[in-house]
């Protein structure tokens, strides 16, 4: 070992009993003269990234706990302005986004013509404005679901075919911080499509709130506590995924169970007594309903309110646990970089 390699080694195998761990996981991606192997060179040599997460930007790991605080900010803004800058470079896909966007709209929009406002609920009351602003919007929800699932696990299967998976949970930041800051732009991207699709709904299509200021308050925080929620799922299947190494199926079971009970295209009320049941109980009913009640039918209900906010606060934590607690059992199995 050269002068360089033995000073840099002992750089990383000074501080706590945890840096042996991660010089190994250092070393397993990146090679002695400072360059990374495989996909590793997108990650770790983007300097805003190492630093953020607590490596220095020749990969090497930087003196951790007590010696180092890990930003949670600096992270995920390290993160998102790599994945903006990957992102940007294929502009293609850019394009077919909006061609999605208006296809979908286009289908719920003469749906709705179809339908008008003949669904009634088993109390006899018909749609408020109509099918098409009942479908939009939950037809966006189940949306940001499904990408706030499937991006976690797939982030984490994108790390991991790269090479690069071991080297970030050998630094400092958190298991579960790296992968949500890693997924941040992903879901903050279908976020921003959503918003989008609702406001060509309103310019293009015809589409009319119903919203009472009351109803306005209301929907910021039930947004944020629904999507909260949707992210806590997220890292659950995520841990699913770490484990399991194939967790396409239980997302697309959550995400289909949550599509037919929870009220996305038909009312809740329609279902059988069983079945409405099941989907009264569900945290994305109640999230819809609040969505839908304060844009469209001009109601709110602070229950449903609370109800979600006492939601994340169980499932949050309990889905950092079970991360932290999957990343544990595969780094003792030695399975941390199989896929």
């Amino acid at each position: 070992m050269t002068e360089p390699e033995a000073s840099g080694a002992a750089d990383v195998t000074r501080p706590g009993p945890d840096a042996p761990q991660a010089a190994e996981g250092a070393r397993g991606a990146i090679g002695g003269d400072g360059g990374t192997h495989g996909g590793g060179a997108d990650l770790i040599g983007s300097p805003a990234v190492s630093a953020a997460v607590g490596m220095s930007t020749d990969g090497k790991t930087l003196p951790p706990p007590g010696a180092r605080r890990v930003r949670p900010v600096a992270v995920v803004a390290a993160c998102l302005r790599r994945d903006a800058a990957e992102a940007w470079s294929y502009r293609l896909p850019f394009l077919w986004r909006f061609v999605e966007m208006f296809s979908a709209l286009f289908m719920l929009y003469f749906l709705g013509h179809l339908v008008g406002d003949r669904i009634v609920t088993v109390t006899g009351s018909s749609l408020t404005g109509g099918y098409f602003g009942y479908a939009v919007i939950g037809t966006g929800l189940v949306a940001i679901l499904h990408g706030a699932i499937t991006t976690f696990a797939s982030r984490l299967r994108a790390d991991q075919t790269t090479g690069t998976l071991e080297a970030m949970l050998a630094t400092p930041t958190p298991a579960w911080l790296t992968v949500v800051a890693g997924s941040t732009y992903g879901l903050l991207q279908i976020i921003t499509v959503e918003l989008v699709t609702l406001g060509l709904a309103v310019g293009l299509f015809g589409l009319r709130f119903n919203s009472t200021p009351t109803g306005i308050l209301i929907l910021v925080p039930g947004f944020v506590a629904t999507v909260a929620c949707f992210v806590a799922i997220g890292l659950l299947v995520a841990a699913f995924t770490m484990v399991f190494k194939r967790g396409q199926a239980l997302g697309t079971v959550i995400i289909s169970v949550f599509t037919l009970l929870g009220g996305v295209y038909y009312p809740v009320s329609l279902l059988p007594q069983f079945l409405r049941s099941i989907g009264d109980l569900l945290p994305f009913t109640w999230g819809l309903d609040l969505i839908r009640g304060s844009l469209v039918f001009g109601t709110t209900d602070l229950a449903q309110l609370g109800g979600l906010t006492a939601c994340d606060a169980v499932l949050v934590p309990v889905a950092i646990w079970a991360f932290g607690m999957a990343v544990d059992r595969t780094r003792r199995t030695g399975t941390l970089g199989q896929y």
